[in-house]
């Protein structure tokens, strides 16, 4: 899915260090069919290597098939921890080593956690890969879990929950993706809940490491430039011995709106005293439909609409978008509103945006009485689908992003390549698409508001998007 606006970051607990993003100026590489080689270890383990020669920048990462998803929801957060604690370090390299090592080096291991997979992976420079692929190597097979380690993994990790739970602006975006998501597969956060803090011990974590070392969960992915021999030699040596017990991937059906919600749920938060952070919530198109890229446009074009109409315009609030989040095969759209002043009149200015596009129209201008001057929104889709063009590419500058975006495409569409084909979908996208997605998933579908206000403003709310 397309990556969420500055200003809307869903609170997810992802471990990483500064290597694995600190090659921004890395020349992109060019994919094609032809530079993704496959290769399979002895017990199965399949080897998914893009070859990239145009920098000298070397990505790996070791794919864990489950997530989050695949725990019982007490456990909430316990894929993540396990994954953060293999990083800090095995017998023959401590986690005071690895941050030595990344320093000379200049590199990074680290992982990810989301609700279907978790990462492992390392950045370096070629030159030093020979050096360092055994440190990251051993380190995967061979984690100490330490218990020092550990209480500062969950440390971080409570600290990290009570962030959301104390800000209005993450509360409310954990909130809507926890309500849409109940009563479905997914319903379950990536990082610990105040109920799962008591279950995810370092004995859950120990067992919970033991199941992931199972050649069915795993898959291995590398872009750069290597001696693709060697190195699937040096992962065949390392795990091409596990086990292979079998693993059932979990099940994502179509998201639907939940039944018997009410049109707005309000909760108060004494830091969101005087204002309101709210979001409107739906379904969405999944990104692997036909709908998806036609939806996606028409969610950048709906964001500068509401920012013109609802922020500059009327002074409602200090922003306004419209976003996706939460899964590819299940996304929730939220049009988010942050810090609102103007309760009794912003639902309505969010309607008179709304009424644009939903009748084929962008905003071009003012007049000379400062009303906006609409236009067709043929006249300016071109530009609009170039735009999306190009924030979707600055999401494959470096090879850890091409990686990436592979893993999303193993684990969403069992196609490592799926990501190649964005650029023609982008170009198929037509005005009339645009339109009927924005009318068909927003304008006339099923929505709900979750809404995190001060105590002193909950009253205003009664009634509040009430048909």
């Amino acid at each position: 899915m397309k990556t969420m606006n500055r200003i809307l970051t869903i609170a997810l607990l992802v471990a990483s260090v500064a290597a694995l993003a600190g090659c921004a100026s890395t020349p992109k590489a060019e994919a094609k069919a032809e530079d993704l080689h496959t290769y399979t270890l002895s017990n199965g383990i399949p080897v998914y290597i893009m070859k990239n020669d145009v920098n000298r920048v070397q990505a790996l990462s070791i794919v864990v098939k489950g997530g989050a998803a695949a725990q019982p929801s007490r456990f909430a957060g316990l894929e993540s921890a396990t994954m953060n604690m293999i990083c800090r370090g095995s017998e023959a390299y401590d986690y005071d080593t690895l941050q030595f090592i990344g320093y000379q080096y200049s590199s990074g291991i680290g992982f990810d956690s989301d609700r279907l997979y978790s990462t492992y992976s390392m950045s370096c420079i070629d030159y030093y890969l020979d050096d360092l692929l055994p440190v990251y190597l051993d380190v995967f097979m061979n984690p100490a879990m330490k218990e020092d380690q550990y209480e500062l993994v969950m440390t971080d990790m409570v600290a990290s929950m009570q962030q959301t739970l104390n800000d209005p602006w993450s509360l409310m975006q954990y909130r809507s993706i926890q309500t849409m998501y109940t009563d479905t597969s997914l319903n379950t956060n990536i990082g610990l809940t105040e109920e799962s803090a008591n279950f995810v011990t370092l004995d859950a974590i120990k067992e919970n490491y033991q199941s992931m070392m199972n050649a069915d969960r795993l898959a291995i992915v590398a872009v750069g430039n290597f001696d693709e021999k060697a190195l699937v030699a040096s992962f065949d040596s390392a795990l091409g011995t596990l086990p292979a017990n079998g693993f059932t991937p979990v099940s994502v059906e179509p998201l639907k709106m939940p039944a018997g919600i009410p049109e707005a749920l309000v909760e108060t938060h004494d830091s969101a005293a005087g204002t309101a952070y709210m979001a409107e919530i739906f379904v969405t198109p999944a990104a692997a439909t036909p709908e998806y890229m036609n939806y996606a446009v028409a969610t950048d074009v709906f964001a500068e609409i509401l920012f013109n109409v609802v922020r500059e315009k009327h002074g409602d609030c200090y922003s306004i978008g419209m976003t996706g989040a939460g899964n590819a095969k299940a996304p929730v759209g939220l049009m988010y509103v942050y810090r609102a002043t103007d309760i009794e009149n912003i639902y309505d200015d969010i309607q008179e945006a709304k009424a644009i596009l939903a009748a084929g129209n962008v905003i071009s201008d003012k007049d000379e009485n400062g009303d906006y001057i609409l236009i067709p929104l043929a006249e300016r889709l071109e530009g609009y689908k170039n735009s999306y063009i190009n924030s979707s590419f600055e999401n494959q500058v470096t090879n850890a992003d091409v990686a990436a975006k592979i893993i999303g495409g193993l684990i969403n569409y069992d196609n490592p390549l799926y990501y190649t084909s964005a650029l023609s979908r982008i170009r198929a996208v037509t005005e009339e698409g645009v339109i009927d997605a924005f009318n068909t998933y927003y304008v006339n579908g099923d929505t709900f508001w979750y809404i995190v206000t001060g105590p002193d403003v909950e009253p205003a709310f009664a009634g509040f998007a009430a048909n």
